[in-house]
């Protein structure tokens, strides 16, 4: 499943459960792994980091204090801090 199609997926399903937050959800997401570009040491490093040459950070989000997703941003050269994509993980 590709990213997209996961973010879209989730964003329709806030639409049909909680129209309230749909978008302040799927925004407020999109805003968080953009931040990347201008501080990407902001996020945790990821448990999994062990498993890979390079940094894995983790993206938390959710709904107020509940933490409902983990992203994991990669980035297609070493050298980018703006992510290319992103491995979504349902909490």
């Amino acid at each position: 499943m590709t990213v997209k199609i996961e973010l879209d997926d989730i964003s329709r399903w806030y639409d049909q459960n909680a129209p309230e937050i749909a978008n302040d959800w799927f925004n407020g997401f999109l805003d968080a792994l953009l931040s990347l570009e201008n501080d990407p040491t902001s996020f945790a490093i990821a448990r999994e980091n062990f498993r890979f040459v390079v940094e894995l950070r983790e993206v938390l989000y959710g709904v107020a204090k509940r933490t409902t997703h983990r992203g994991f941003p990669f980035m297609e050269a070493e050298s980018s801090c703006v992510p290319s994509g992103i491995f979504l993980n349902k909490i």
